[in-house]
């Protein structure tokens, strides 16, 4: 087998053990970077294709229209048959289009925000505790946010913490709450879910998968963190009320 053959079977899971572990040896950092990367977004395409992603309606429409004026054009020049193929090839087109979009929306949540200055443009709520209590108390959230200018990992590190503020994000036909740190300089969210939900099972899998930095489960709820930083101890300034 050729190197894109090799790789090709080892993501499909096709390689003996030992197969696989002499692959990985002749892997450059980079090159294994890469395939971490690739098995993370086969990992996260599966999970969205096992959900339920709905089109939005406008869009729908508009790529039925395209593909109708499509045909249309075809079968006046050239006949029917040109214009059915003209017709398909169109359509693969716009879904190929579409599918990634709506996978990134499936899944836009779980990834780090770019910088602290996006990551403070996307706070809806301030930083400020009434606020942010009614702010869950509206999403039926009996949670309490600790406010603090530090806090402890281990007795030899201490993470700088600065509340920025909170929002709602839709994922789906859910929600998600998303409160929003700057953690040693790094951006940091901490995501919020009631327990038994998508969004929930979502959080949960991606931690396992190390895909965030860490979860756990306070009383009815999920909390996740997401960011660049190793920082799972902001998860502890979330509690039940």
């Amino acid at each position: 087998m050729d190197r894109d053959e090799l790789r090709s079977a080892y993501l499909d899971g096709e390689l003996s053990v030992a197969e696989a572990l002499a692959y990985e040896k002749s892997l450059t950092e980079q090159e294994c970077s890469g395939l971490i990367a690739e098995r993370r977004f086969e990992a996260s395409l599966g999970e969205t294709i096992r959900s339920d992603i709905r089109c939005p309606d406008p869009l729908w429409h508009r790529v039925k229209a395209r593909i109708r004026d499509e045909h249309r054009v075809r079968f006046i020049g050239v006949g029917w048959r040109w214009g059915a193929i003209g017709a398909a090839a169109t359509a693969l087109v716009l879904i190929s289009i579409i599918v990634p979009e709506a996978l990134r929306g499936q899944t836009a949540f779980l990834e780090p925000v770019a910088s602290l200055e996006a990551l403070r443009q996307d706070a809806d709520i301030p930083a400020d505790l009434n606020a942010v209590a009614h702010f869950l108390a509206s999403h039926k959230m009996a949670l309490t946010l600790r406010m603090t200018p530090t806090i402890r990992e281990t007795d030899s590190h201490t993470h700088q913490v600065t509340f920025l503020g909170a929002r709602e994000r839709k994922v789906g036909s859910e929600k998600v709450v998303q409160l929003m740190y700057n953690c040693c300089g790094t951006p940091a969210v901490v995501l919020l879910s009631h327990q038994n939900t998508e969004v929930a099972d979502r959080i949960l899998r991606a931690s396992r998968e190390q895909r965030i930095q860490a979860s756990r489960r306070v009383g009815p709820y999920v909390v996740g963190l997401v960011s660049k930083h190793h920082a799972p101890v902001l998860l502890r300034l979330v509690g039940q009320i």
